[in-house]
């Protein structure tokens, strides 16, 4: 009798879109029940140290559980040849067609989607051709290749024909995209074609600061393309944003943002944020909280840095104290959090359309045009009506709840 097999996707939404191709080939052997599995697939996340130890302790939690564990993703591209060493309990596989021949299937492509019908993730490209002196992507996933126009239009028409209302546009710098392909930066060509296609909305992730005004009229020519964007800047010193090499300056970021919130209509800005890099002083870290403080950013992502073998940084004086990096990042979060719920309260007494993600008895979630699937705000929908996710109502904002609000429809 053929083994049962699980999967547990770690990570970003790239690596999600991964597991769903994948799945078409396990046919059968396939189980949503991690409980029926006796192979557990872990599809890992290998970019920072808390990605890398939430991989291996998973591994470990499903070995203790009596099950075959199989690693595969982004630790294994970067750490083949130590987990193979390293861990004999577990079998590494560094490609999808290597792990299927040891399970004894062939590869019949095509995707599963995974998540609620509500939304999709679209993956565009793969790799990265920045060099950012903290980051080892491009160090295993190699230089930006983005996917062919007519493929990725393609598959997005396959999903809106399928009922998606949402459409989510990634990549590891989607603002890359068509660079490497056609020699020309084509982001807009492509949102162009997808919102033709007509879905209720489409989303960007993961855009490069210096790339943003390429993309800029975008958002004001589609209007299913939500105007929304995800723009990690990762710094404001001008001297950590040097040695970062990310090829811009506080006075590009803050022009940047305030063009965003001046010529796009209800445009909400999420970025993120790295603390504790090396060489940064006192007064570094203060200008992180004057710059948080000015609000121009509605969601923040906040990351200790991480020192990772292969990158620039990794041999730079001045490493921050582990102690000190913690210290700073407890403050940068709450921070964040008390900047989005001030955000949240000022959406009280307004109505939104909002997407129905998921629903669970009474228990109702739904998301605004200013709203990624997964990580940002959601509305708790109070209602007597019978709603499905994937349907669209508006709602009227009542309440906050955390970092989340509470509409009534």
């Amino acid at each position: 009798m053929a083994k049962k097999v699980g999967i547990i996707s770690l990570g970003c939404p790239k690596n999600l879109v991964e597991t769903e191709n994948l799945l078409p080939s396990l046919k059968r052997l396939y189980t949503q029940d991690l409980r029926e599995a006796q192979v557990v697939i872990i599809n890992t996340c290998g970019f920072i140290e808390s990605a890398k130890l939430e991989s291996i302790e998973k591994a470990f939690e499903m070995l203790e559980r009596g099950k075959e564990v199989i690693l595969t993703g982004c630790l294994v591209q970067r750490y083949e040849r130590e987990l193979k060493e390293e861990f004999k309990e577990v079998l590494v596989f560094k490609s999808k067609e290597e792990l299927l021949k040891y399970l004894g299937l062939k590869d019949l492509g095509g995707r599963e989607i995974t998540t609620p019908k509500s939304y999709a993730y679209l993956k565009i490209g793969e790799g990265c051709s920045r060099r950012c002196s903290f980051c080892a992507i491009p160090n295993f996933k190699g230089k930006h290749r983005s996917r062919k126009m007519e493929e990725i239009v393609e598959e997005a028409k396959l999903l809106f024909d399928l009922g998606y209302k949402e459409v989510v546009l990634v990549s590891q710098d989607t603002t890359f995209y068509g660079k490497d392909l056609y020699g020309d930066f084509k982001l807009y060509d492509l949102v162009k074609e997808v919102c033709k296609l007509g879905f209720y909305r489409v989303r960007l992730l993961y855009l490069y600061p210096t790339e943003v005004p390429r993309i800029l009229k975008a958002f004001k020519e589609f209007e299913n393309l939500v105007p929304y964007f995800d723009i990690p800047i990762q710094h404001i010193s001008d001297k950590i944003l040097k040695s970062m090499r990310r090829g811009y300056d506080e006075s590009f970021i803050r022009k940047l943002f305030e063009r965003i919130l001046k010529e796009v209509e209800g445009a909400t800005i999420r970025s993120s944020l790295i603390v504790g890099y090396p060489s940064e002083t006192e007064g570094d870290f203060k200008k992180l909280l004057k710059f948080m403080d000015e609000k121009y950013v509605r969601y923040w992502g906040i990351f200790k840095y991480s020192r990772e073998e292969g990158t620039h940084a990794y041999s730079l004086k001045g490493q921050i104290p582990k102690k000190v990096k913690e210290e700073r990042e407890a403050i940068l979060i709450e921070k964040a959090q008390r900047i989005l719920e001030e955000f949240n309260s000022k959406e009280v007494g307004k109505e939104y359309e909002v997407l129905i993600d998921q629903v669970k008895g009474d228990e109702i979630y739904a998301r605004t045009p200013f709203s990624a699937p997964e990580i940002d705000t959601l509305v708790q929908v109070q209602t007597k009506r019978s709603l499905r996710v994937g349907e669209v109502v508006k709602v009227k904002i009542t309440g906050v709840l955390g970092g989340d609000l509470i509409g009534v429809c």
